[in-house]
């Protein structure tokens, strides 16, 4: 039995244990659930931007940091003035950027900030209009069709001169074609020359007919109809031209051709000829983000806007190549999104994190923060005396120039809007989801399989609610991690357990919780130990006499099992037989008080030495 001096050591002993882990326990609840404070607006990212401009413009900036700086900070007129300054010093004359090799993105971004500021572009606008070429890899096929069960006669105009040709039962052509013009697929198309790009074909038949536009990528088996179909009664006319253009930096370059549509349509221009190279070839280009840009440029294609939000993550960002590019491909979603998209909601709450926001400037990158703020919260430039009237305060309405043509508005260029946005006379009103024919489905846990509706969330069209499967990628950034290239060996280490797209790792963070509460773990181990040392000290006692005999100068004999309490043998002395009363059941001797004990142990230790 305890006494109790034992018991109120084992009891101090008890609550010593009890206040350790109490103290472990409320270390790393503070640890797990507190979290920083942050205003919810990027003011911080704003004010980190124009630090980091305003240290480094001296020392030289490129183009990119320049133009995308003007567009994020021209509500300040003297960064306005100065980052004016800086970009005129870098261009050829006032109409490329930079001397002298001029580059057609960097060329398109400066279109963008000085259309921001207001000032004259005329010059730009020349100069990339210019830079174009026919796309060689594009196929461009007429097509020419009749209901009627019987042979329609037509004729085909172009050059000043007159082609009779049959459409026959079977939906074959044939006929005079010139050199324009040959049989392909069948015979049911005709392919039009590259030569003969740009030149007017004028269609009559004797039947009811219709003609329109086929073009693909000569390497590829998917066939893209143009957005116009032309009818026509008998004796009628149809006019079909192909109108087909890339922007060139040698050759094609699709980035390029991208940011230079976009500008040329924000400062209203007609970008129409070169959407069929940037369709075509947007499957080859997907680390540009091409469906941003088609979004805006399209009409009636909502297969961007579904490409567009299934490819953003579940955290709230976009990424389509590596983890560099994680801030400028979230800001140019948000950018032709719009601010209002819920998607777009979703990306800006990720982006206003603690730990993503850190002190303001986002991969601590002039471009990448400037974007981001531009994109998310855009602000109007200062006047200055030549910046643009606002376009929805003078009544007018900023919608995507698509949206403008869908409802038959006029486009007006001499109003601003932000971001990606022109000013239209007609508002649009999207129709609801079950107007439009769809289904609602959760897009953060389903897939739809036909086309996201542009401007309604969760909205489903041609095609039906599907669960989502599960994404690796998705599913380390989930548990807070970040795939990328390689982790960093210092600080990160990798988690196999999840995979990342582009054969690229899964990293966290090193855990450096042990360190911090290394000293309160081994206060515990310590106590428990104490623990077990007084709970079995007599055992301890015996076991250490024995562990310290076997070191002894002195032979020891080797022992029987002994009795209750264990009597060790000592060399030259007789065994010692405990007395009984009975021989039948022999009388256990009461346990032995403390100081027996120890005086019996103290003279065994002695006789060993």
């Amino acid at each position: 039995m305890i006494r109790k001096r034992e018991a109120l050591i084992l009891g101090s002993v008890l609550l010593l244990f009890l206040i350790s882990f109490s103290c472990v326990s409320a270390a790393t609840n503070t640890t797990n659930t507190t979290t920083p404070s942050t205003s919810r607006d990027f003011e911080k990212s704003y004010n980190c931007l124009k630090s980091q401009v305003n240290s480094k413009l001296s020392a030289g900036l490129t183009i990119e940091e320049l133009a995308f700086s003007m567009l994020a900070l021209a509500y300040d007129s003297d960064m306005q003035s100065k980052l004016k300054a800086k970009i005129e010093e870098q261009g050829l004359n006032g109409e490329c950027w930079p001397k002298p090799t001029c580059n057609l993105k960097d060329t398109s971004l400066v279109l963008l900030a000085y259309n921001h500021i207001g000032a004259n572009t005329q010059k730009i606008e020349s100069w990339l209009l210019n830079q174009t070429t026919a796309p060689s890899d594009l196929v461009w096929y007429l097509q020419i069709d009749s209901d009627a069960s019987e042979r329609a006669d037509c004729t085909i105009v172009y050059d000043g001169s007159e082609r009779a040709i049959s459409l026959n039962p079977d939906k074959t052509i044939t006929g005079a074609l010139g050199s324009c013009l040959t049989s392909a697929v069948g015979g049911i198309w005709l392919e039009v020359s590259t030569a003969c790009y740009g030149k007017e074909f004028q269609i009559s038949c004797n039947k009811d007919f219709l003609t329109n536009l086929i073009y693909k990528k000569r390497s590829s088996s998917t066939y893209y109809v143009s957005a116009a179909t032309n009818t026509g009664a008998p004796g009628g006319k149809t006019t079909e031209k192909v109108e087909s253009a890339c922007f060139k930096q040698g050759s094609c370059n699709y980035e390029g051709s991208l940011w230079a549509s976009l500008a040329l349509q924000k400062t209203g221009n007609d970008i129409k000829k070169f959407l069929p190279y940037l369709l075509t070839f947007s499957s080859d280009n997907t680390r540009y983000m091409p469906s941003a840009f088609l979004y805006v440029l399209t009409v009636g294609f909502n297969e961007y806007f579904s490409d567009l939000i299934s490819t953003q993550n579940i955290l709230g960002y976009w990424q389509l190549s590596d983890t560099s590019r994680r801030y400028y491909d979230t800001a140019l979603a948000i950018f032709s999104l719009g601010s209002s998209i819920e998607a777009s909601q979703k990306a800006k709450d990720y982006l206003l994190e603690p730990n993503v926001q850190g002190e303001g400037c986002y991969n601590n990158n002039i471009r990448d923060t400037a974007f981001v703020v531009y994109a998310a919260a855009p602000k109007a430039a200062s006047s200055g005396g030549t910046s643009k009237p606002s376009c929805t305060t003078s009544g007018l309405y900023c919608i995507t120039d698509a949206q403008c043509s869908e409802v038959n508005g006029t486009k007006y260029t001499n109003y601003s809007c932000l971001g990606a946005p022109i000013c239209c006379s007609k508002p649009f009103v999207e129709k609801s989801c079950s107007e439009r024919g769809g289904i609602s489905c959760i897009a953060s846990s389903n897939d739809c399989t036909g086309d996201w509706a542009s401007g309604i969330n969760n909205c489903c069209l041609n095609g039906e609610c599907q669960e989502k499967g599960p994404d690796l990628g998705d599913q380390c950034d989930a548990q807070g991690y970040i795939c990328k290239v390689s982790c960093d060996p210092d600080t990160e280490e990798e988690e196999p357990a999840y995979s990342c797209p582009e054969n690229g790792f899964c990293c966290k963070e090193k855990d450096k919780s042990g360190n911090n509460y290394w000293w309160l773990w081994l206060l515990i181990i310590l106590v428990i130990l104490l623990v077990l040392a007084i709970i079995f000290r007599n055992q301890l006692k015996i076991w250490m006499f024995k562990l310290k005999s076997k070191f002894s100068k002195q032979p020891v004999q080797q022992q029987t099992r002994p009795g209750f309490p264990p009597q060790p043998q000592q060399s030259g002395m007789p065994r010692r037989i405990i007395p009984s009363f009975n021989q039948s059941r022999p009388v256990q001797r009461p346990f032995p008080k403390d100081k027996e004990l120890d005086e019996t142990l103290k003279k065994l230790k002695d006789m060993g030495k």
